[in-house]
This record gives structure tokens, C-alpha cells and sequence, in this order.
């Protein structure tokens, strides 16, 4: 029996009790009602019918005649008893086998001679109600009539009606009960099928849909009502979800196949840096320090510093416009183009001209690149570099202790015109000095507050150590505590020099 027909009967049981009494009490009461105005006007009949015609025996003292007359009417439906009573207040008539009841006669002791009807409710010693019909005779001056009319035919009456109307309403009851089940099993046994597919469907793997292996679901779709409205959009419900599911293992498959081509490329950038040649420059007048973090997986920042000769140390270090993968492949082809010029009869000018015209075949992605290329030679400490659109870079005095821009001509950043004019800057490094090369990344780091890192505290930040790897530690580890709980928005590049 499903929950929803226990539901329906509980509902038509309420109702069925609650029509069954209503309906029963009320036409018990009017039915009762009715019968018992009939016994009294039918009682007060015969009452003054007696009373009219016992008169003249009354008054002549024929008792028997009075006996005889009053036992006629013990014929009549309903009239349970007759007596008359004299101007005495004595019984002289009266139809009481085998004796008159005592109640009778302790109601007569009470009771003074009548001077109109009078129309009362009695109790017999056997438990029977009686409507007892008194009428006077001769307005009581001879005496009076008593008709008693039985209740109980009424209230038998009353209770067969009763019943009968009962016994329709549960006939009722019984066949509504019976269509409501039937009816109850065709919309609920749909819903039962429909509840186990949502079940299944919870547990579906979605690979395809399940209603296509559910003949039972199959055929509700075609029912034209709510339940068949109902399904239908489970159905649809379910279609977008295997296509959802489609698309998300394919769309999760392509991320994840991106994902790896994104750390292999960033394997590769980060092998181009060259850190074995960093270290073998160690053991050549030159220690050097240096970090790089893109802001995505891949990006447009990039440093290299290569040995020429056992005298001469070129180093390059770039930031290209725009961040992830177009960034690193313009990246890629900058620092190519300047390892392939970087020789040891180039000097930096030639080295910047000749990489910016190559770019030139790219200006169509209007892409560029900032850099600073430079030359160092270990035997003077002389340094000639030249920018092209970078940010000026540092250098740390050993002997005053103090850290400075650089100051030189900016050329433009390459990639944006052919045969850019670029002057370049010459300067001698004494044992001690460091020099240092950074992309804007460092500088223009932003804190939760909105507020930039700026180049004065990074100028601040270069005086914090003494060997170049533990000054670019310092302030990377700046960089970072700043701007904590920030997302990185730029490339992170430092490159530092020390001349020994």
C-alpha cells in the first residue's frame, strides 16, 4: 500500500465520520422531532375523544361501559396505555395488566384536578418513556383522560432510519474507498517509477542516458498529464546532464593535457636560463645571483649571462609586453636572437640593432621587449650596456656603501621600429661592486592595501647582503612579504653582477 493512498484513505475516513455524524444527527433529530409532534397531536386526539365521549358513563357510573371504551383505542399504533381518572383524582377506568404502575399513581397524588391539556414525559417501572396525553373533562369537573403514547416506537424508528442512512453513507464510504485506490495506484505507481529512476539517476555514471534502457519510463513519457509533464523533464534534465558530463571530462581532458604542455614548456624556459654557466662564471672574476618566477605557468621575463671568452661576460636580461604563452614564445625567439649575436668581436650596440630588426618580422603581433644587454670585462671591471626601454638598473657601491640608478639613455623597446638609435653606457666596476638588472615586476608590486613597492625601497633593499645570491634571496623574500596575500600579477626577474 503506497504512502500516498494511506494518505487519500485516512483523508476519506475523516470525511466519512465526519458526514456520518452530521448527516445522522441531523436527520435523527428532525425525524424525531417530527414523529413525536405527530404522537402528540395523534395522542390529543384520542385523548379528547375520550374525554367528549365518557362524559354521560362518568356521570351515570357505568364503569363498565367506561372499561369497554377505553379498550378500543388500545388498537391504536402507539398508544401504549388509557386511563380515566374521576373528580376524586381515583383511577376508574384504565387498560394497566396486570396492576396500575406506581408511578402512575404517585403522579396522581402530585398532580390537582386538570383545567386544560396537558402534555408530559414519563417513565414507567419497566424503563419505557411515555408521552403521556392528559385531557380534562368538562374543563375537570367530572375529571380527566390519560393516553399514553409509546416513545419507543419513535425512538426505534428514529434508530432504523438512522442506520439505514449509515449502512448508504458506508456503502458510500466502501465504493469511494475502492475507486480512490484504483485511482491512487494509477497516478502513484508512475510516481513510484519516476522516484526509482531519480534514484538511479543519482547513481548514474552519465556516460549515457539511462531512460533508454527503462521501458517503464519510456511509456509514462507518454502519458499527456502532470506525471508524464513530470518525467519528461527528468528526461531533459538527464540529456543536458550527459552532455554536461560530456563535456566536462572532455574540457577536464583538454585542461589537463594544457596543463602538462604548460609545465614541460615551462621545464624548457626555465632550462634556457642556463644555470651551469651562471655557476662556471663564478670561477671568472664574476659571481652572480639570480631568480625568475612567471606570474602563469610560462611568461615574457628572461636573463642569460654568457662567457665570450675567458675575459669577457655578455649578459642580457628582458621583460616582453604581455604575460603566458605568446609572451614566452616571443621570449624564446628574443633571447635565441641574442645569443645568436652575442660573439666576442660583437660589441652590445651591434648585438641590440641586430636582434631588434630580426624582431621587426614580428611586428604584426604587436609584440616588443624591453632589455638591457650588456658586456663585462672581467680584466678592467669596464661595462658597457645599453637599454632599450628598461628600467634603469642599480649599482652598489662597495667602497661608499651606498646603492644608485644608473643613469644612461633609454633607447625604445625593440620590436617596435627598425633601426632603433640606441646610445650605450659605459662603466667601470671596482673589486666589491655588484650591479644589478630587474624587470618591472619587482618595483610595481602592489600590497592589499593598493600601495607599489617602488624603486626606493628596492634601492634599500640592495645594500641588505653582500654576495649576490643572498642579495637577490633578500629581496625576493621582500618582494613577497609586501605583497602577501596578493595574487603575483607580473614576472619576477633579478639578475646581480659581482665584479671580484
Amino acid at each position: 500500500m503506497s504512502k500516498l493512498f494511506q494518505k487519500t484513505f485516512l483523508l476519506l475516513t475523516l470525511a466519512y465520520l465526519a458526514v456520518t455524524s452530521v448527516a445522522s444527527g441531523y436527520s435523527g433529530y428532525t425525524l424525531y422531532q417530527s414523529l413525536l409532534e405527530e404522537y402528540r397531536s395523534k395522542g390529543s386526539a384520542i385523548a379528547m375523544s375520550l374525554a367528549d365521549s365518557s362524559v354521560d358513563m362518568i356521570l351515570f357510573r357505568d364503569a363498565a361501559v367506561v372499561q369497554s371504551t377505553i379498550e378500543q383505542y388500545m388498537d391504536i399504533k402507539g398508544v401504549n396505555y388509557v386511563y380515566i381518572v374521576n373528580h376524586d383524582n381515583r383511577i376508574i377506568a384504565h387498560t394497566f395488566i396486570p396492576v396500575i404502575p406506581p408511578s402512575i399513581k404517585h403522579s396522581l397524588h402530585n398532580n390537582s384536578l386538570l383545567r386544560e391539556a396537558q402534555i408530559s414525559t414519563i417513565t414507567l417501572e419497566n424503563g419505557q418513556r411515555q408521552l403521556d396525553v392528559a385531557v380534562p373533562i368538562l374543563l375537570g369537573k367530572v375529571g380527566q383522560v390519560h393516553v399514553g403514547m409509546d416513545l419507543a416506537l419513535i425512538e426505534n424508528h428514529v434508530m432504523k432510519d438512522v442506520l439505514a442512512e449509515s449502512t448508504f453513507i458506508l456503502l458510500i464510504f466502501i465504493i469511494g474507498t475502492i475507486f480512490a485506490y484504483f485511482f491512487v495506484q494509477r497516478v502513484s505507481k508512475p510516481l513510484v517509477m519516476l522516484n526509482t529512476f531519480a534514484e538511479n539517476l543519482a547513481e548514474h555514471n552519465f556516460e549515457g542516458p539511462l531512460h533508454a534502457q527503462n521501458n517503464k519510463i519510456n511509456s509514462i513519457l507518454k502519458q499527456n498529464d502532470e506525471v508524464g509533464n513530470l518525467t519528461n523533464s527528468f528526461v531533459e534534465l538527464e540529456n543536458k546532464l550527459v552532455k554536461y558530463i560530456a563535456n566536462y571530462k572532455r574540457t577536464t581532458a583538454e585542461k589537463e593535457s594544457i596543463e602538462s604542455e604548460l609545465k614541460v614548456a615551462k621545464s624548457i624556459q626555465m632550462a634556457m636560463i642556463q644555470a651551469t654557466r651562471i655557476d662556471r662564471l663564478n670561477m671568472n672574476g664574476v659571481e652572480v645571483g639570480s631568480y625568475m618566477k612567471p606570474a602563469k605557468d610560462v611568461g615574457g621575463d628572461f636573463y642569460d649571462v654568457i662567457p665570450l671568452n675567458d675575459n669577457l661576460v655578455f649578459f642580457v636580461i628582458g621583460d616582453v609586453s604581455g604575460k603566458g604563452v605568446p609572451a614566452a614564445l616571443y621570449m624564446a625567439v628574443t633571447m635565441t636572437l641574442c645569443q645568436s649575436f652575442s660573439h666576442e668581436d660583437m660589441s652590445a650596440l651591434e648585438i641590440i640593432e641586430k636582434t631588434n630588426n630580426h624582431l621587426m618580422r614580428y611586428s604584426k603581433y604587436h609584440m616588443f621587449v624591453t632589455l638591457i644587454l650588456g658586456i663585462l670585462d672581467t680584466r678592467t671591471g669596464e661595462m658597457t650596456f645599453a637599454s632599450a626601454g628598461h628600467n634603469p638598473p642599480v649599482l652598489v657601491n662597495s667602497e661608499t656603501g651606498t646603492s644608485e640608478f644608473v643613469s644612461g639613455d633609454t633607447g625604445i623597446a625593440l620590436g617596435v621600429i627598425e633601426n632603433t638609435q640606441i646610445k650605450p653606457t659605459t662603466l667601470t666596476l671596482k673589486p666589491g661592486d655588484m650591479f644589478l638588472a630587474y624587470t618591472d615586476g619587482i618595483t610595481e608590486a602592489f600590497d592589499s592595501n593598493g600601495e607599489c613597492y617602488g624603486e626606493e625601497r628596492f634601492l634599500s633593499q640592495c645594500l641588505k647582503a653582500q654576495t649576490p645570491k643572498k642579495l637577490v634571496a633578500e629581496i625576493i623574500i621582500d618582494v613577497k612579504d609586501f605583497s602577501s596575500g596578493i595574487e603575483q600579477s607580473d614576472d619576477l626577474t633579478v639578475l646581480c653582477m659581482k665584479y671580484k
